[in-house]
């Protein structure tokens, strides 16, 4: 079976007190923190922090490539700011909680502004207000490349009430 039976405490219920149809899906084993859903973790703030280390770490990989992708600094920072940036990290910012994830945010933020001051050929970091400015839309004059640091508790939020229906 494809399914599992898991609970937030880690402790899995005994099988006699399940209704039938559940009781194949309990797995003995060792105590799991958490669990990742649709690509989006569930469970203790150390599994949380845990998953979305990891996908900070594979986009910083990515972000650092970028500049080997191609010559033309144009075509980079187009894929910066549409598909390699906030695009790419949009669903960990909706489905993980900022309040324990904020620093890791940060940290996503660092590497798209290290990308940015390698296509620019230019020394900025994320306290520089050049940074800032960067971060604004185009539509104010900044070049759209959006902070996860600065969005991830409007996205969170938006994502926790648009599933609240469901999940009652």
């Amino acid at each position: 079976s494809k399914s599992i039976l898991w609970h937030p405490s880690g402790n899995t219920a005994d099988p006699a007190s399940l209704p039938q149809s559940l009781v194949g899906l309990t797995r003995p084993g060792p105590l799991v923190k958490g669990i990742t859903l649709l690509g989006g973790p569930a469970g203790a703030q150390d599994h949380c922090r845990q998953v979305v280390n990891e996908r900070v770490a594979k986009l910083t990989n990515t972000l650092d490539a970028l500049s080997s992708l191609h010559d033309d600094p144009q075509v980079q920072y187009h894929l910066l700011r549409s598909c390699m940036g906030a695009p790419k990290f949009s669903y960990s910012m909706r489905t993980c909680d900022p309040a324990v994830c904020r620093d890791l945010f940060d940290n996503f933020d660092r590497a798209q502004c290290l990308t940015l001051a390698k296509i620019l050929g230019v020394s900025l970091t994320p306290s520089d207000p050049s940074w800032t400015l960067a971060s604004l839309p185009t539509s104010l004059g900044g070049l759209g490349i959006r902070s996860a640091e600065a969005h991830c508790a409007a996205a969170f939020v938006v994502s926790v009430v648009q599933t609240q229906p469901i999940v009652q």
